[in-house]
């Protein structure tokens, strides 16, 4: 998780790319017996959120949860 952290401070990639490679990084550390997938969407929200405020106010969550067997399909 640090060396992840440190990337994250320290990148100069688009905040797109950032969000995304973090947000699979995460899930692949799996650092938490549960909870990982809302914390790593959390981060990733975060990161966007940085970048463009907008991204505050689209609610991932609620659209996993609408789409959920597609979502865990897709992954």
């Amino acid at each position: 998780m640090r060396e992840l952290l440190q990337w994250l401070a320290e990148g100069n990639e688009h905040p797109l790319i950032q969000s995304s490679v973090f947000h699979y990084e995460f899930e692949f550390i799996h650092p938490f017996a549960d909870g990982n997938g809302r914390m790593g969407r959390l981060w990733q929200t975060l990161i966007l959120s940085q970048w463009n405020p907008i991204f505050l106010n689209i609610l991932v969550e609620s659209l996993i949860y609408q789409n959920q067997k597609a979502y865990y399909d897709a992954l």
